[in-house]
């Protein structure tokens, strides 16, 4: 079964986890069955489920309830949705405890009612970087029906549409050149003659859809927002950034500088180190196709195990290999590689301030330097500099959560702002 973390802490709740179940399913629901053993541990009490295409774009939870304290099988359903990833939250346990866990999960596919057509792709508050707009639909049509998509209403609106004739499940189309900010994307069934038909499920629609500045977020508890305890700023005014942390506060500044749709998306994890951003940096390149920006955060966890830092230190040379310079060259290949922008940052301060990991930290972030000035990786923006931030007799009293690892609300609040200041508003 799937357990959140127990050994070398226990982070309390949410916890989550997200799966890519290969293609677009039309989900209609879920099965969870609790762990079998252990006196009911870890067995979720308020649970939110949520349907993407992406994997980025969440939206609002398709359910949201409490679960019984039992090891039975639950069983949710909801309206049918179509998407390819699905995303569980638990934000409570049975008995109060910081454990997740889960013996299996079930996702429950839903026929579509005929005729009926749904958006895969885009849903609201879509954001992209490109101006071409992939569309996705999926329908259920009998003989001598079609789809049309449009944007913005169409050509009598100013906008453009594509209307597909025959029948079938699947219809795709390609909009360019779209406009910076914001728009609306419908699809249609249509009869045989061109006509909209009517029904209570053959019209869909997504709004505040555009190109954009698109933002990701590569680290660890600090980068993911662990311990954040301000609840109010956890979601960007338009919708679009949301989870707390730093990420929807940068997105609103930037926004307000910039008016045109920001999105910050939170790829970071708890527990890594820079060993596992390598592969989690692949993995949100992968989720991410549209972003252009990738602003990255390691050396906490890496100096808190004593991680080699590799100061000085070049392929080739002993020491080199698996070290944190070694760990965060290859990430920053990935992105490289992939024509994204990396943006470096310094991690706070580890209290007490010169305490064992917090002096291997700063040899960490000596590291960085190196990296942001070798020419071979294109840094053009330096990142913020947190550790001399938290570093700072004034921010260490009034920034830090009880652990003196994790900022509090304020402290990401700050870190928002140092990230906003080292960003150059595009």
């Amino acid at each position: 079964f799937w357990h959140t973390q127990f050994v070398n802490g226990e982070p309390y709740p949410p916890h989550e986890i997200q799966i890519d179940l290969g293609t677009v399913h039309t989900i209609g629901g879920f099965r969870y069955l609790p762990r079998q053993d252990g006196g009911h541990n870890g067995n979720i009490l308020q649970y939110e489920f949520f349907v993407s295409n992406d994997g980025v774009y969440w939206g609002s939870p398709v359910a949201a309830s409490v679960f019984d304290n039992s090891s039975a099988e639950k069983e949710v359903t909801f309206a049918p949705v179509p998407g390819r990833y699905v995303r569980v939250v638990a934000t409570s346990e049975v008995n109060g405890q910081p454990w997740t866990s889960m013996a299996e999960l079930n996702v429950l596919e839903a026929p579509i009612s005929a005729p009926s057509v749904m958006l895969a792709q885009p849903k609201m508050n879509y954001l992209q970087g490109s101006s071409d707009l992939d569309v996705v639909a999926l329908a259920n049509l009998s003989a001598g029906e079609g789809v049309r998509l449009s944007i913005d209403g169409g050509p009598t609106m100013g906008g453009a549409q594509y209307d597909f004739t025959s029948a079938s499940s699947y219809y795709e189309v390609i909009f360019t050149g779209m406009s910076v900010g914001l728009h609306v994307v419908d699809a249609f069934v249509i009869d045989g003659g061109g006509a909209t038909v009517s029904g209570s499920g053959t019209q869909d629609e997504a709004s505040n859809v555009g190109p954009g500045n698109y933002y990701v977020v590569l680290g660890d508890s600090i980068a993911f927002g662990y311990a954040d305890d301000i609840p109010s700023d956890d979601t960007s005014a338009d919708g679009r950034t949301t989870g707390g942390g730093f990420e929807p506060i940068l997105a609103d500044s930037l926004t307000a500088t910039n008016p045109r749709p920001h999105l910050v998306v939170n790829e970071a994890i708890p527990g890594h180190t820079s060993g596992d951003g390598v592969t989690q940096s692949m993995a949100a390149l992968r989720r991410n196709p549209a972003s252009k920006r990738f602003l990255v955060m390691y050396g906490t966890n890496d100096a808190g195990i004593g991680n080699a830092s590799g100061l000085h230190l070049h392929p080739g040379d002993a020491g080199y290999r698996g070290s944190f310079k070694d760990n965060m060259q290859q990430i920053i290949n990935n992105l490289i590689s992939a024509g994204k922008e990396v943006i470096l940052a310094k991690p706070p301060a580890i209290l007490p301030i010169n305490s064992g990991a917090d002096v291997r930290l700063q040899e960490n972030n000596q590291v960085i330097d190196e990296l942001v000035n070798d020419p071979a990786n294109h840094i053009s923006t330096p990142g913020p500099n947190m550790y001399s931030h938290f570093a700072d007799p004034t921010y260490t009293a009034t920034d830090y959560a009880p652990d003196g690892v994790h900022p509090n609300g304020v402290g990401y609040q700050h870190m928002a702002q140092l990230w906003y200041q080292a960003l150059t508003p595009e």
